[in-house]
């Protein structure tokens, strides 16, 4: 079991093992501020969505737990189902600092009933209400001028790929993958797609603007890597001048991103295929990072 899974039964049984659905996910929200999120003590990183803070990765782990035995979940309602020796054992494994900051959070918010809740956090992080059903004040939701974006997805969570979309104003991806499979299945073709599309972003897919999986293998050393993107650049891009005319008026119509898996740029074919399309546009290429 993962530690973000064994902080959220610490928070169901801090209200003495019963909470509805939406505190629970606000909870938790107001957790992931009173901790580091990193690698050592990873918990879940939030999006905008209908009722503010909204985590996916929260609700499939949600869906684990009950699938295990763990909770229940009857509407909006979700209670914890195993008590005792069993569930301390998982709470002995959860890092101190995750543990005090649920404790810590769970006594801030003792006394505040689920409305109140809300609209305290909705007050405090404005930029979590761009889709509510519900903020009666809701800020525009940012849009990004336009340029040549490019984002890698590796060391993001999904919910903190799409925050890091909305909140930096894009509203297109364009998965420039051959073959949009990852081990994360989130960022796999199809999920990935369903997650924009919640948020208003719309995806589109060019497998053909991707390097052949054939083309990656024994990829060992930097010069590996320049020689495989010069082979890309010199190779494949110059036959695919309609998808390159394609995606240049499709880039011009609202801020996009091309997408793809490395982190960096600089290891990823996605950087010569942003020079390329910026020399067609005349327009400025600017990589996202994670934060």
């Amino acid at each position: 079991m993962r530690n973000a899974a064994r902080a959220l039964l610490l928070l169901i049984a801090k209200q003495n093992n019963k909470i509805t659905r939406i505190r629970l996910v606000k909870l938790a929200f107001l957790t992931s501020r009173e901790i580091c999120v990193g690698k050592k003590f990873s918990f879940y990183e939030f999006v905008p969505y209908q009722y503010g803070p909204f985590s996916f990765c929260l609700y499939k782990d949600l869906v684990a737990l009950s699938k295990d035995g763990w909770i229940s979940q009857n509407g909006n309602s979700v209670k914890l189902e195993k008590n005792g020796s069993e569930l301390q054992e998982q709470f002995k494994k959860l890092p101190s600092k995750l543990k005090s900051a649920v404790e810590l959070v769970t006594a801030k918010t003792t006394y505040f009933s689920d409305d109140f809740l809300v609209d305290s956090i909705y007050q405090t992080h404005p930029e979590y209400t761009y889709y509510s059903k519900i903020a009666s004040d809701k800020p525009p939701k940012p849009v990004a001028p336009i340029q040549i974006y490019t984002i890698g997805y590796q060391g993001f969570s999904v919910d903190g790929f799409l925050n890091h979309c909305v909140q930096r104003g894009i509203q297109r991806i364009i998965d420039v993958r051959n073959v949009p499979f990852s081990m994360s299945w989130d960022f796999c073709k199809k999920p990935l797609s369903n997650f924009c599309n919640k948020l208003e972003i719309e995806y589109l897919h060019y497998p053909q603007l991707g390097i052949p999986g054939n083309k990656r293998k024994c990829l060992k050393s930097n010069e590996d890597y320049l020689e495989l993107f010069d082979y890309y650049e010199n190779s494949i891009l110059p036959t695919q001048e309609q998808a390159l005319d394609q995606i240049g008026e499709i880039i011009r119509t609202k801020p996009s991103a091309l997408l793809c898996m490395e982190q960096s740029p600089q290891m990823c074919h996605r950087s010569r295929l942003a020079e390329a399309l910026s020399r067609r546009l005349n327009l400025d290429v600017c990589h996202l990072t994670v934060q």
